[in-house]
């Protein structure tokens, strides 16, 4: 193929023989000096030779060559200077100048170019063969007339590599990618900006794609078209919601969607709420929120079940922290004003008065709901306390009928608070000796008391923040 493009662009005059070796192109013999520069030339622009090898060809001598008209000249500097065009010769013929040249389709036509000079046809004439030029403007050329679909294609010739941005059929892409490998000197092109326009079917898949990827609780792994079925596989968490109510937002057949679902704990945050609502029921009028593992609680809630959500709710997943929010701050609070009430109160005794009068019940059912209420508090905060009952004796008599009194009027407090329903686990008894005894002296926080029953709350473990 390329010795029938050589023969037919060359034209070896009589006297000149030629071989191809390898891409390897060999003259010999002997022509004129157009031929000779003819043959080094273009003899490498005929695909399928890398080299000419002129070395055994000889030049015979000849008068100096008539020299063409200005006018002529310049048209044929114009034509050397257009892209995908190959001056190949220029000589008189009898009457006429004849120029030869090679011509890619995508260059100027030269025929034009003549007849916009002026000069006489009937003097002039161009001979042009048709070739393909790898000139950077012409492959540009070639790439905009044959890839770019209609213009649906936007072509960027500035950037390096050449990038192309459009939207095309599969069918088109396709057709893109046969002609782009056939097109000859095409650079490295960036195709990461042409996208597939989907088909009717393929949108189908992709909404049931995205529906499925935005559902709270499932995990989709793949979305196939299969005989005319899709087929979803991925993890799905029991509380999530039921893909096949979610298709009719989409208006897909359920029966044309076939799940294969797999077991999951979930952590996104809408399951972690219905998780935990399950779990711990929360009474009317709280609601549960959770943001980055943060368990957060709104409303008010009794006591007892915010103990069990402390105690619950952590070994739940996606749980990592706890904020009770208002309701944590209101209950601190009340916590501060039900120990101050409690630590100012003393319950009076008569002068060697072992029991309470029955004066001070109302009194001691005061204190049980308090030391209960304050107690309750800081259990459903994540603390624990306890209040010690002071017994206190009378400051006349000796130190060991005091202290004796003291113990006995503190049991006998103990012994009534609990008949009003104080746990025995969160009060105990102390006599006021055994206090002054680990009292710093410098404080003198019972000096001058007797007579009576006081309390102390202590903090066991502290309420968390």
């Amino acid at each position: 193929l390329a010795g029938t493009r050589l023969e037919r662009i060359l034209e070896p005059p009589e006297g000149v023989t030629w071989n191809l070796d390898g891409g390897r192109l060999t003259l010999r013999g002997l022509t004129d000096r157009a031929w000779y520069d003819l043959a080094r030339r273009v003899g490498s622009l005929v695909p399928g030779v890398d080299s000419v090898d002129s070395r055994e060809l000889r030049v015979r001598a000849e008068p100096t060559p008539e020299l063409p008209p200005l006018a002529w000249q310049r048209l044929l500097d114009a034509l050397q200077a257009e892209p995908g065009i190959e001056l190949l010769s220029s000589q008189r013929e009898s009457d006429r100048w004849v120029a030869r040249v090679l011509r890619d389709p995508q260059a100027l036509d030269p025929h034009e170019l003549l007849e916009a000079s002026g000069l006489g046809l009937d003097r002039y004439e161009i001979r042009d063969e048709a070739f393909i030029s790898l000139q950077p403007e012409i492959v540009r050329r070639r790439v905009e007339a044959r890839l770019r679909l209609g213009g649906t294609l936007t072509w960027d010739f500035d950037r390096r590599p050449w990038a192309v941005q459009g939207e095309v059929s599969a069918e088109q892409r396709d057709r893109i990618a046969r002609e782009a490998a056939a097109l000859p000197g095409l650079p490295p092109v960036d195709w990461t900006g042409l996208t597939v326009r989907p088909t009717a079917r393929e949108r189908e898949r992709l909404q049931l794609q995205e529906i499925l990827g935005k559902t709270e609780g499932l995990a989709v792994t793949s979305v196939e078209d299969r005989e005319g079925r899709f087929w979803v596989e991925g993890l799905r968490d029991e509380l999530s919601d039921d893909p096949v109510n979610l298709l009719q937002r989409i208006g897909l057949d359920p029966r044309a969607v076939s799940f294969r679902w797999r077991s999951y704990v979930s952590l996104d945050p809408d399951i972690v709420v219905r998780r935990l609502t399950a779990a711990l029921s929360p009474p009317p009028g709280v609601a549960l929120q959770i943001e980055n593992g943060r368990l957060r609680v709104v409303g008010e809630a009794p006591e007892a079940w915010l103990r069990e959500l402390r105690g619950r709710a952590r070994g739940l997943p996606g749980v990592s922290s706890i904020d009770l929010g208002a309701f944590q701050q209101s209950s601190q609070q009340e916590i501060a004003r039900l120990k101050t009430r409690l630590e100012t109160t003393v319950v009076p005794f008569n002068a060697s008065a072992r029991a309470p009068a029955e004066s001070t019940y109302p009194l001691l059912d005061s204190i049980a709901r308090d030391l209960t209420r304050l107690v309750d508090l800081v259990e459903s905060l994540g603390g624990t306390g306890r209040v010690i009952v002071i017994g206190m004796g009378d400051s006349s008599g000796n130190s060991e009928e005091s202290n004796k009194l003291a113990g006995d009027r503190s049991a006998q407090v103990l012994a009534r608070l609990l008949d009003r329903g104080v746990s025995r686990k969160n009060i105990s008894t102390a006599e006021q000796a055994a206090l002054l005894r680990n009292q710093k002296p410098e404080t003198g926080e019972f000096r001058g008391l007797d007579r009576g029953v006081r309390f102390r709350y202590e903090e066991i473990r502290q309420v968390e923040n």
